[in-house]
């Protein structure tokens, strides 16, 4: 199979040496007792750094599994792979990833209800197979971002089949162990909720807990206010997770509501997402310099930009204990407020260029900041 070529979004994964594939691949699931599927395609990365110890005997290459939100791929509409700059931290870790689609129900019309991708060791060694790997993944990660929590949460549990989760959990309650998994939890030390941690979540991992998965693997990211519903759906009821899901909450359990907030994290996102696009056109364009001179003409971006001195990615961390050389994501936010002014401008830019590369919709603050606040925190996953 070959590899394909993609325009990046963010600057720092220009140079990456690796190669990316689209792999086309079968999901099942249970209609009843009928085993259907549809077909759809993963993203591979494969650093340059993986490839040359697949040679070497006694290897296992570290693996992420990142379930996304879309079904995008390609460098023409929104693909996830590229707006997180998932590439970049799994080339510096030295890791194989895997990322896994997507889905809203209605989006598969042969199957109106189907809204999930689960995932599984079997499909692990078809992506391995498929990229030319010989030695076996040691998978380490698990993530997901918004509606991905679903084939998440259902790869944890195992189940595979049509109908509300929170009613198979119910049922399955009592079964729901780490061996039930479909996949291989000997080496996981990372299971993370990017800002999606619903109650489904929250009842499988207290049982994966309860079974023996250590509590200092869950990681759990929360930046719009989540409600979970009681049973007649008429009641929202905002909760935050049990005490016993995160053995240190404070390391453990990211609260970005309320320190940062949503216009913060769409501001800060959207500035990240525009000067990458500036220094991804101004490498690739081929002498065009269409975006640059825009923001030059204005001259309001820049000198927002020349104000809030934000730091290259991969530099900001969540973390409580602040590793030498990083920054506070938050503390930044505190100290570097922007004004709602401020952040429409920024996001009508990144609309009304489709820096997303979302062609037919433009994102609200609430959307900008759930998808652009994870460019700048996702290395923080790869351990």
């Amino acid at each position: 199979m070959n590899p394909v070529q993609l325009t990046p979004i963010h600057s720092d994964e220009l140079l990456l040496k690796g190669e990316t594939y689209d792999i086309p691949m079968r999901f099942d699931y249970l209609k009843g007792t009928e085993r259907k599927g549809v077909d759809l395609f993963v993203q591979v990365y494969v650093p340059r750094i993986v490839r040359q110890a697949d040679d070497l005997l006694g290897v296992e290459h570290l693996t992420m599994v990142f379930f996304t939100a879309g079904l995008g791929r390609g460098s023409e509409d929104l693909n996830d792979l590229l707006t997180h700059g998932l590439r970049a931290p799994a080339d510096a870790k030295g890791y194989v990833l895997i990322v896994v689609p997507g889905l809203e129900a209605g989006q598969i019309s042969s199957e109106p209800t189907l809204n999930f991708c689960a995932f599984s060791d079997a499909k692990i060694s078809e992506c391995f197979k498929a990229v030319e790997l010989r030695r076996p993944a040691l998978l380490t990660c698990l993530a997901a971002h918004s509606r991905g929590h679903r084939g998440l949460t259902r790869t944890l549990m195992g189940n595979a089949n049509l109908g509300h989760l929170e009613a198979i959990i119910e049922k399955q309650k009592d079964s729901i162990t780490i061996k039930s998994a479909a996949v291989n939890m000997t080496n996981v030390k990372r299971i993370a909720y990017l800002d999606n941690f619903y109650l489904e979540c929250e009842m499988v991992m207290e049982k994966l807990i309860d079974k023996g998965l250590g509590a200092d693997v869950l990681l759990g990211y929360k930046l719009q206010a989540f409600v979970n519903y009681e049973k007649d759906k008429n009641k929202p009821v905002r909760t935050e997770p049990k005490a016993k899901l995160f053995k240190n909450k404070s390391e453990q359990w990211i609260d970005l509501q309320t320190p940062v907030g949503l216009l913060q994290a769409s501001a800060i996102g959207c500035l990240r997402l525009i000067r990458s696009t500036v220094d991804v056109e101004n490498t690739t364009g081929g002498g065009q310099h269409r975006l640059a001179d825009k923001l030059s003409h204005d001259g309001r971006i820049f000198k927002i930009e020349q104000n809030k001195h934000q730091p290259v990615r991969g530099a900001f961390t969540t973390r409580v204990r602040i590793p030498p050389g990083m920054i506070s994501y938050i503390d930044y936010s505190k100290r570097n407020r922007f004004t709602p002014t401020d952040e429409m401008l920024l996001r009508d830019f990144v609309n009304n260029e489709k820096l997303s590369r979302l062609q037919d919709e433009t994102f609200d603050q609430g959307i900008s900041a759930h998808h652009f606040f994870v460019a700048d925190i996702v290395h923080e996953l790869f351990i």
